[in-house]
């Protein structure tokens, strides 16, 4: 590399200055962030005519490189060739015109512009630049430039594409290895932390997935690069809280460098982010292991006192504060800050912050607060990624202990704001895996502000207010999402996306059976391998559709609020939001033994269309108690033991007095509720509490549930695609194709074969029995008007792994996740993981081995029993178990109701804010408008009943709601215990059913 200033000197000493007019959209301009460099794969019209602007954008650009073209128009045409790299130097506005400032960059200097510090040149033209906008925007346009013919030409923006996506830097058609091509490895280095700083995560995505495929093809002669890319995307991973993406590319990394020699910097460097990771997931045994390994690399190659060695020792400064070692952690952190004082380094705003994190948890609040004002000074001016939001927030956390508590809301406000935005991005390019990992960060900010508005502000109607909007606004935004992607999907509007979307269901259903059926016995290292490749190859076809969505939409979803809530509930009504979160003491000492995470509560927000501003927040108490005495209440009723339970016998009437009471007040005389139940509560239904009148809740009102209330706008906007004829599922021939065993898992359902004919008559349409009630069948059915299913369901518990303690000589165990990578460190294994008993391999449909609830949930079809007990059942039945994974395949948009009429169909993990992943999200997300489903096995001959009055009063026109409702009341006259009528709710859609077919309307029944 040419000493700076000589190359400088020869580069740019007779740059000449160039114009471009042009209009751009807001979101476009925004994207010229200083700093950037930026590729233009297009030949690009400027001219060198001096004038005021002829539109309300000027790109102002100094190069040495221009080509002169013949004009005979006197517009001063000049161009350049294709693949031009620019550095964007400066963005100044008046109001009226914006001006961005660029460099033209030849490529064997690249590396020197990759520094964030501006250099002399570009101070220099930065200001030349400013200058010129002062001078330029009040004067006279050139005439010639003032023509449509001249505009015509300069409609495009230059770096990015219409969209404003940023093109990749190096050559689509692969990179030189000989050091003469453009440096790969430091470029999408640069342009990916600059983007990650400023918070562009689907633009740095794109570049360095981009940059790690083309990379890839060259692993053999040129390792380290595609490690160090490997090394980067870690880092946007870890930054999108996608620790196994980040620790898969971690690992290919290390035995890439390895293959080197494992005692280099960049081992060093694939160690502290090992370090991080694990960090981040709470594992602080194996974060220290990792980190004192790259300490000691770094110590050896680099020498104790080097610059290198900094991070690392603020890294283990980190660590040891958040375990509460006070004095190691202040040891590590006053020799990373000696050694900086030392050798003239800056103090990084990464060791700022750990110094601050450490004042508060000793109490000292204002040295705190001064670290992170210096830490946020540091910052560069155009960084606004997940830095930046860390500092906000710990700074909201330190003026809020020091009761400054209007600023610590202000800057809380600032930063769930920018979690939101960057939740919208997410949905853009990641996949529902890495969507869900996101909102669960950004949710612990929202419980910081619930704590902070709660303690501070409950008083003041406009907190109370905000408070409530961003409680509605985050909930379910998730499933939102997914729903909104389907409806886009189903509207029939992008037909290019159909072969991506067949490959989607086809990876998906592949998935589904080889994780139930098992490794291959005669080949289990190879099938693992082969399910890991199909996992990973799902997971970017989950972000290549979401990317490609992202283009096709033209709608962008707004935020939510009380207001529009309220006035979408129907009239009389009253809707209830539940959140379950984590108090947060801001005022917390934790080297006094304080802690600031309290323990979990539920608090409620309750809407009502005659009051649309002012939503009513009502705290419920402690929810260990609430979720103890809903699992005493699901004891008493089903005769199932559930643990942890309140198992009094007045457990119903105490969570009546925990849940509904303190409600009552603020539903005043409605009776009408839609629930949007979290945590615990959603495995309860709330109809079966008692009342205060020796009755039960369902005597007084009619309750429907949402996944959150913001459903209610999705669903009054939505279309309601055409529907084909009812398909109903019931009492399947679990044995078909196998011979019936003593012991088969699964029974037959003699009550489902009769409601299925009553469903069936009803509804106009034969019933498929037996044989008939096939997953193929299911698959392939298209928007049915009505799904019903009368079958076996199952919710299958998560298996937890085998504690330490318990392992005995010769017990055989394997790692709880087949997929994950182990590596090792001198010899000791240093990937935390955990094991469970070998026997436990992936037993069919028990659970063991199953990370992803949505295959622990499902129904049982025909040839279930055949699949289950290892026979093959006809080519119809697959495997007879129809996963709520699969269910997400299924195409129903249109479809106004699915009723699973089978035991615990309601149940599944839950997610927080999201609902429960099973069943209950995966038909929903499938398009279905409303779920009947059940909490609890339900017995058959009461259920066959409670369906066919169900039905019949659909027929008479009830909505879906009072349906329900009624059938439930009249079952109860010949089975009065709850357990027989109440386990199913209906969820979604409660309004009456469209589209019945007339014949059905004038049936007798």
């Amino acid at each position: 590399m040419a000493d700076l200033a000589d190359a400088l000197r020869a580069n740019f000493a007779s740059c000449g200055v160039f114009f471009r007019d042009t209009t751009l959209p807001e979101a476009v301009l925004a994207r010229y962030r200083p700093g950037l460099l930026l590729r233009e794969p297009t030949f690009c019209d400027v001219s060198h005519r001096v004038g005021g602007f002829v539109a309300p954008h000027r790109y102002l650009v100094f190069s040495a490189n221009a080509r002169v073209l013949p004009d005979a128009e006197g517009w001063g045409l000049c161009l350049w060739p294709r693949g031009r790299i620019f550095k964007v130097l400066d963005q100044v506005s008046d109001g009226r015109y914006a001006q961005v400032t660029l460099l033209e960059i030849p490529e064997h200097l690249i590396e020197v512009f990759l520094t964030a510090e501006p250099n002399t040149i570009e101070r220099a033209y930065a200001g030349h630049g400013r200058d010129l906008f002062e001078e330029l925007r009040n004067a006279p346009p050139v005439p010639e430039l003032d023509t449509d013919r001249w505009r015509d030409r300069l409609t495009y923006p230059v770096g990015v594409d219409d969209e404003g996506r940023y093109f990749p830097l190096y050559r689509p058609g692969g990179y030189r290895s000989d050091g003469n091509g453009p440096p790969l490895v430091h470029v999408v280095r640069h342009l990916t932390h600059t983007l990650l700083d400023a918070g562009a995560y689907a633009d740095a995505e794109a570049q360095v997935r981009a940059a790690v495929e083309a990379a890839r093809p060259f692993a053999d002669r040129s390792p380290e690069t595609l490690a160090a890319l490997l090394v980067t995307q870690s880092d946007l991973h870890i930054r999108m809280a996608d620790h196994r993406a980040a620790e898969t590319d971690l690992h290919e990394a290390f035995h890439l460098y390895r293959r080197l020699d494992e005692d280099r910097l960049p081992v060093a460097d694939v160690l502290s982010s090992l370090g991080h990771l694990y960090q981040s997931t709470g594992d602080d045994a194996a974060a220290e292991r990792h980190h004192l390994h790259s300490l000691g690399i770094r110590r050896r190659v680099a020498g104790e006192r080097d610059v290198t060695v900094i991070p690392t020792l603020v890294s283990l400064g980190a660590l040891c504060e958040g375990q509460n070692r006070f004095p190691e952690a202040r040891q590590w952190l006053a020799e990373a800050r000696d050694i900086a004082r030392e050798i003239g380094h800056p103090e990084s705003p990464v060791l700022l912050n750990n110094l601050a994190r450490l004042h508060q948890a000793t109490g000292q609040f204002e040295a705190a607060e001064r670290d992170l004002c210096s830490a946020l000074a540091n910052l560069a001016p155009e960084s606004r990624g997940t830095q930046q939001l860390t500092l906000l927030a710990n700074l909201a956390e330190v003026r809020a202990a020091r009761g400054q508590a209007t600023e610590a809301l202000r800057l809380l406000t600032e930063v769930i704001a920018r979690h939101r935005e960057t939740v919208e991005q997410f949905g853009s390019f990641a996949s529902e895996e890495q969507r869900l990992a996101m909102l669960r960060v950004a949710r612990n900010r929202l419980a910081q502000y619930v704590s902070l508005v709660l303690a501070s502000f409950s008083d003041q109607p406009e907190h109370v207010r905000r408070l409530a909007d961003l409680i509605l606004d985050w909930k379910g935004l998730g499933i939102d999402a997914l729903a909104r992607d389907r409806d886009a999907l189903a509207s029939g509007g992008h037909p290019q996306l159909r072969p991506m979307l067949d490959e989607l269901g086809r990876l998906r259903a592949w998935i589904a059976r080889r994780r139930l059926d098992g490794p291959d016995p005669r080949d289990p290292h190879g099938s693992a391998e082969e399910l890991r490749r199909a996992t990973w190859q799902l997971r970017e076809l989950e972000k290549a559709l979401a990317r490609a969505l992202s283009v096709a939409r033209t709608d962008r979803p707004s935020a939510v609020d009380a207001t529009a809530v309220a006035r979408a509930t129907p009239s009389g009504a009253v809707t209830v939001e539940f959140l379950r979160y984590a108090p947060f003491d801001f005022h917390a000492v934790r080297s006094q033994g304080d802690r600031p995470w309290q323990p979990h509560r539920y608090l409620a927000v309750v809407l009502t269309p005659a009051r649309p501003d002012r939503p009513v927040l009502v705290d419920l108490g402690a929810a260990r108690t609430i979720d103890e005495l809903v699992a005493g209440v699901r004891t008493q009723l089903t005769g199932y033991r559930e643990h942890p339970a309140d198992g009094r016998a007045d457990a119903a009437e105490r969570l009546h007095d925990a849940v509904f009471e303190p409600l009552r007040a603020a539903i005043g005389d409605s009776r009408r509720l839609l629930l949007a139940p979290d945590g615990e509560l959603l495995r309860l239904p709330f109809e079966v509490l008692p009342d205060r009148n020796g009755g039960r809740l369902i005597d007084g009102y009619t309750i429907s549930y949402l996944t959150a209330t913001r459903d209610l706008l999705r669903l009054h906007a939505a279309a309601r695609p055409t529907t084909g004829p009812p398909l109903v599922v019931a009492a399947p021939d679990f044995d078909l194709g196998g011979v019936p065993s003593v012991r088969r898992p699964l029974l037959p359902l003699e009550g489902a074969r009769q409601e299925g004919e009553v469903v069936g008559r009803l509804l106009g349409v034969p019933p498929s029995l037996a044989g008939e009630a096939t997953k193929t069948l299911v698959e392939r059915t298209s928007s049915p008007l009505v799904l019903h299913f009368a079958t076996h369901g199952f919710v299958l518990r998560h298996q937890p792994p085998l504690p330490p303690e318990e392992f005995t000589p010769g017990m055989t165990i394997r790692p709880a996740d087949p997929d994950r990578e182990m590596l090792v460190l001198n010899g000791i294994l240093a990937t935390p993981t955990a094991f469970v008993p070998a026997e436990d391999n992936f037993a069919r449909l028990t659970g063991k081995g199953l990370a992803n609830p949505l295959l622990r949930t499902g129904l049982a079809l025909a040839g279930a029993n055949t699949w289950l007990e290892g026979d093959e059942a006809p080519p119809a039945a697959g495997n007879g178990i129809l996963t709520a994974l699969e269910v997400t395949e299924l195409t129903l948009a249109g479809t106004e109701l699915v009723v699973l009429s089978a035991c615990d169909t309601g149940l599944g993990d839950v997610e927080p804010g999201e609902g429960v992943l099973g069943l209950r999200r995966s038909f929903l997300i499938a398009g279905a408008r409303t779920l009947v489903m059940s909490l609890w096995k339900v017995p058959d001959e009461p259920t066959r009943h409670l369906m066919e009055h169900f039905y019949r009063l659909l027929r008479d026109g009830r909505s879906r709601v009072e349906a329900l409702r009624e059938a439930q009341l009249l079952t109860r006259e010949s089975w009065p215990a709850p357990r027989h009528w109440g386990a199913f709710v209906c969820q979604g859609d409660d309004g009456p059913l469209p589209g019945l077919p007339p014949a059905v309307l004038d049936s007798e029944g």
